[in-house]
């Protein structure tokens, strides 16, 4: 399988602890993590939907990791749904 991450800046979680807890998910699963996307803006998220085609599945820590608006998450969601993409939610 192959994946990307979307990681973001938190207060919770720096973007390096998600970014470790994603990796340690992805050795222990044998997952090919093929992109870590840092979302700072909507560009960026834009940029990870065009790219769905090439992974199998989303991983976050979080579901705000790849936005707090409930809009563009429908979105996302929808997009996941059109390439058949799991998104995978660590807590």
């Amino acid at each position: 399988m192959k994946a990307m991450a979307i990681v973001r800046s938190s207060i919770e979680w720096s973007v390096d602890e998600q970014q470790n807890k994603i990796n340690q998910y992805a050795m222990t699963e044998g997952i090919n993590l093929v992109h870590i996307v840092l979302v700072a803006n909507d560009v960026d998220l834009e940029w990870a939907i065009n790219n769905l085609s090439e992974v199998d599945a989303i991983i976050v820590t979080d579901v705000t990791r790849i936005t707090r608006n409930k809009e563009t998450l429908d979105m996302f969601k929808e997009q996941l749904r059109h390439n058949d993409t799991q998104l995978v939610i660590l807590s």
